[in-house]
């Protein structure tokens, strides 16, 4: 008996359905990159900008989660949202080939965020309805969904950069189409899926229920204290590996590390997945551990000279943060069964998205990567420690 086997069809379809989606999607979006340089000529500012524009959906994603909530044909409303999302996919392949004004290709990038984040908000809610709100069998859905999507974001990823090396973007796009379309097709077969029942919102005006809802949310002060601090860090995160390619001509190392550098960060992200499922420990103390020691690793390498014991230090940090990423899934779905869980994922997305786009600015003010790394992983160990002593009160 398969691993998959002990769960529902309709929750191996959802799997199947979210690893061919993101199978197209690094399918497209490596390729519509490509297409953006080379049709284009775009120029670092404007990619930044294409990058702000495509983030905006997210940090606005509790704006609709109000809508959402109403939402009760969890799977009609998935369908239609993929179906424009294969649409949109379709338009940015014909503005290529066209050679359209890039101001459509900034608005397509919008529309294509846009549905993204309301198909993972929808997606988020179809896995406690297909497993019947049962806790336990929730809790170990994750690690299943969690372990595929690091090894489909490793795998498609690697191969779709393989592709373009004998394929045109164009063709790249192309290939990303039956995905969509198996995508699709998955969430058409869901055959136990029925009405959402019992919205606390249903009656209650856009505003009011947005008001409620996140009450509802910071309520958990456990829960909401740990997601706002990731959040943070995670926008500090992605600040310091932007910023990893001027960190290693600061150390005269040649750039083609950066290479090695990300392959070492996908590996360790890849084992955390591998080790996520036999780690036990409650999510409050698990969150204090990681930040004391992946905060202590992250901050020795801007500490210790040695280059080789920096990507030691680098991949046990990543296998902290790829362990966080199930334990972090696992107490969404343990700590908000009172709230609608397509609500928490706009809330959480837009916490993530603020934080991503606050540290964007950082280095128009201050771009001293040792000075930064010093400082943000010093935090790090810091909430490590707040949270360590806030235990000891409890």
């Amino acid at each position: 008996m398969t691993l998959m086997s002990k769960y529902p069809k309709d929750f191996r379809k959802l799997i199947y359905s979210g690893s061919m989606d993101n199978i197209a999607d690094s399918l497209y979006g490596v390729a519509f990159l490509l297409g953006l340089v080379k049709i284009y000529h775009i120029k670092a500012d404007s990619l930044s900008l294409f990058v702000l524009v495509g983030m905006l959906p997210s940090l606005l994603a509790f704006l609709y989660s109000p809508f959402l909530a109403k939402i009760k044909r969890t799977k009609e409303w998935l369908l239609f949202f993929r179906g424009l999302y294969f649409v949109v996919a379709f338009l940015v392949m014909l503005s290529f080939y066209w050679h359209v004004s890039v101001g459509y290709l900034y608005l397509y990038n919008l529309l294509f965020s846009l549905l993204a984040s309301l198909q993972a908000a929808l997606q988020t809610r179809l896995v406690p309805e297909i497993l019947q709100n049962k806790n336990e069998l929730i809790e170990r859905s994750v690690d299943i969904q969690y372990f595929t999507g690091n090894t489909l974001d490793i795998l498609s990823n690697f191969v779709a950069s393989l592709l373009l090396g004998i394929m045109s973007y164009l063709a790249v796009i192309q290939l990303s189409f039956p995905f969509f379309v198996l995508a699709f097709l998955f969430i058409l077969k869901l055959e136990g899926v029925g009405q959402k029942q019992n919205d606390q919102f249903e009656k209650l005006p856009p505003l009011k229920s947005l008001l409620v809802s996140s009450k509802l949310f910071f309520q958990r002060k456990s829960a909401s204290q740990i997601i706002m601090i990731e959040a943070f860090l995670s926008g500090a995160l992605d600040l310091l590996s932007t910023l990893a390619p001027l960190y290693l001509v600061s150390l005269k190392v040649d750039l083609k590390w950066l290479g090695v550098i990300l392959a070492l960060q996908r590996a360790a992200d890849f084992t955390g997945a591998l080790l996520a499922p036999y780690v036990s420990i409650e999510h409050k103390r698990f969150f204090c551990i990681d930040y004391i020691f992946s905060g202590t690793a992250f901050l020795l390498i801007f500490i210790i000279p040695q280059f080789y014991i920096k990507l030691i230090l680098l991949y046990l940090g990543f296998v902290l943060v790829g362990i966080s990423g199930n334990i972090f899934e696992k107490m969404i779905y343990q700590e908000y069964t009172q709230l609608d869980f397509s609500v928490v994922s706009t809330l959480v997305t837009s916490l993530y998205s603020f934080f991503g786009v606050l540290f964007l600015l950082v280095p128009q003010f201050y771009s001293n990567i040792v000075g930064l790394g010093l400082v943000l992983n010093s935090l790090t160990i810091l909430f490590g420690i707040i949270i360590f002593f806030q235990g000891k009160k409890a």
